[in-house]
C-alpha cells in the first residue's frame, strides 16, 4: 500500500535539506581537524611516538571513515533530487493519493461502467424492437440513451484517472525506495567505529589499544560500501561529537589534544 502525502514529503524535503546543510558544515570542520593534525606531524612541529600513532590512527581508520561519509553526503543529496523529481509527477495529480482507496474507487468505477453499459445494450434492444413496441416505450428507450452514454463517458473519464493516479503512486514507490539505503548503511558502520573509536586509549608510548573483542570490521565494510548517487536519515551530528568525545577522553586529550577544534 502507498500513501503520498504532500504536507509529508515536503517536511521529508526540508528535513533532509537541512540535515546535509548541517552535515556539510559537520565535515568541512572535521576534515579540516584532520588535515591540520596531519600537517603538524609532518612538518616535525609536533613529534614523538604518540603523536605519530594517532597519526597513523587517523591514517587508518578516522580519514578513511571521513572521506566515505564525505561522499555519503553527496549521494544523500543526489538521492534527494532523485526523490523530488520523482515526487513532482505525483504531486502534480494531488495533494494526498491513498492506493487502497484509489483502488476501491476504481473497482466501483469499473461496476458501474458494467451496469451502464448492460443498460444501454438494453435500451438498444428496446429501439430495435420498434415495430412490435408501443410509442410510450419506444420514446423512453431513445430518451435513456443519450443520458448513459454520457453517464458511460464520464465514468469511462473517471476510470482513467483512477488508473493515472494509480500508476503515477506504483511508478513513484518503485523510483524511491531504494533512495537513502546506501548512504543510511554506511552512517551506521561508521557509527559502529565512532562508538569503538572513542572507546579507544593511547598509552604514554603512543599505542593504541581498542576494547576486548572490538569488531573491526567496520572500517573494512564501510571501505566496501558502495554509493549510487541516485527517511531514514542518519544522525550526522552523532559522527562529529563521538570524535570530539575521543579527543576530551582524559586518556586520550595528553597526547592528541590538537586533534579537532
Amino acid at each position: 500500500m502507498v500513501i503520498y502525502n504532500s504536507g509529508d514529503s515536503d517536511n521529508l524535503i526540508q528535513a533532509l535539506s537541512a540535515n546535509i546543510q548541517n552535515a556539510k558544515a559537520v565535515f568541512d570542520k572535521v576534515k579540516q581537524g584532520t588535515q591540520h593534525l596531519s600537517s603538524v606531524i609532518d612538518s616535525g612541529t609536533l613529534s614523538g611516538s604518540a603523536y605519530r600513532a594517532g597519526q597513523s590512527l587517523f591514517q587508518t581508520y578516522i580519514t578513511p571513515m571521513i572521506q566515505k561519509l564525505d561522499s555519503a553526503i553527496d549521494d544523500i543529496q543526489s538521492d534527494l533530487d532523485s526523490y523530488k523529481n520523482a515526487e513532482q509527477h505525483v504531486r502534480s495529480l494531488d495533494s494526498h493519493l491513498d492506493e487502497n482507496y484509489l483502488k476501491g474507487m476504481l473497482n466501483n468505477t469499473n461496476q458501474m461502467i458494467r451496469l451502464i453499459e448492460q443498460k444501454i445494450k438494453e435500451d438498444k434492444k428496446v429501439v430495435e424492437k420498434l415495430v412490435n413496441l408501443h410509442f410510450d416505450e419506444l420514446a423512453q428507450g431513445l430518451a435513456e440513451i443519450p443520458g448513459l452514454e454520457q453517464q458511460l463517458e464520464n465514468m469511462k473519464q473517471l476510470k482513467h484517472d483512477y488508473e493515472k493516479k494509480i500508476q503515477a503512486l506504483q511508478t513513484f514507490a518503485s523510483s524511491t525506495n531504494s533512495l537513502f539505503t546506501d548512504s543510511l548503511q554506511a552512517f551506521k558502520y561508521a557509527l559502529q567505529g565512532v562508538d569503538i573509536i572513542n572507546q579507544s586509549t593511547a598509552s604514554s608510548d603512543g599505542a593504541i589499544t581498542f576494547p576486548a573483542g572490538s569488531n573491526m570490521g567496520w572500517a573494512q565494510a564501510l571501505s566496501n560500501q558502495t554509493l549510487d548517487y541516485g527517511v531514514n536519515q542518519p544522525d550526522y551530528s552523532k559522527i562529529g561529537k563521538g570524535l570530539k568525545r575521543f579527543r576530551r577522553n582524559k586518556k586520550n586529550r595528553s597526547s592528541y589534544k590538537c586533534l579537532f577544534w
